[in-house]
């Protein structure tokens, strides 16, 4: 791996990391928008410079575009225009487009002829998958526009957070649909953090010792995520009566 900034590795990263492998290198893979750094794009002009790079190589590029509606969604363009380039492209159906199951592997017929052989070698055929393919054109006819929804969310959760002044937010990283808090500053961890949300139903996730990590998704409203954020201020007003008893 290498370790790129907020998720973003520059060309000339992979350039330098090129020359210095001195065994075979079959493909590189971006991942866009990043998942572990909080949902960060990686601007359309890096990755086609980075492809540019790869391609010099003779290196296919693979785009991990998960959340690539999500990217398209925060520039205002097209996946298409986010993703060329690539050689090969991931898409998930059941992150930002809300279907039950289902990802699409885009490539030549040579890379799909070898995919499916592949599966079929780990037994990853579905029978009667056709329900399953019903929901995926549901979400690539119907769902578009719900990733920008969910962006917007996402943005006004982080500021609403933020706003609480006792949880470290980087709202300027909060590009899609993910964001990430520290709780450090609460003189907690992670884990206790999330066990003091639990009698309220609330479930989020841990990224760290100190950091918790949230995603937004067609089922979440601006009311639930007022009520997250109201039920931590409330449990802070809490912990800090218990600490500074009057």
């Amino acid at each position: 791996l290498i370790e790129g900034m907020d998720g973003i590795v520059s060309p000339q990263q992979i350039e330098h990391a090129l020359r210095a492998i001195t065994g075979k290198v079959g493909l590189i893979s971006i991942e866009n928008p990043h998942n572990r750094a909080g949902g960060t794009i990686v601007p359309p002009e890096i990755f086609a410079s980075s492809i540019e790079v790869a391609h010099a190589h003779k290196i296919p590029v693979h785009l991990d575009g998960a959340r690539i509606f999500n990217a398209a969604a925060a520039l205002d363009v097209t996946p298409e225009y986010v993703s060329r380039g690539a050689d090969s492209i991931l898409i998930c159906l059941e992150k930002g487009l809300c279907a039950p199951v289902g990802s699409i592997l885009i490539g030549d017929n040579r890379l799909i002829t070898e995919a499916r052989r592949n599966r079929k070698m780990v037994g990853g055929r579905v029978h009667k998958s056709g329900y399953l393919a019903a929901a995926g054109l549901v979400a690539l006819q119907e769902m578009i526009d719900q990733p920008k929804q969910d962006n917007i969310k996402a943005l006004n959760f982080a500021r609403a957070l933020d706003d609480l002044g006792t949880v470290k937010v980087r709202v300027e990283k909060v590009q899609t649909n993910i964001v990430h808090f520290e709780v450090s500053p609460l003189g907690v961890d992670s884990a206790t953090f999330l066990e003091m949300l639990r009698p309220h139903n609330i479930k989020l996730g841990s990224l760290s010792p100190t950091i918790v990590r949230s995603v937004i998704h067609r089922g979440i409203t601006e009311e639930d995520l007022a009520r997250v954020v109201e039920v931590i201020r409330t449990l802070l007003i809490g912990k800090s009566s218990h600490e500074n008893p009057v």
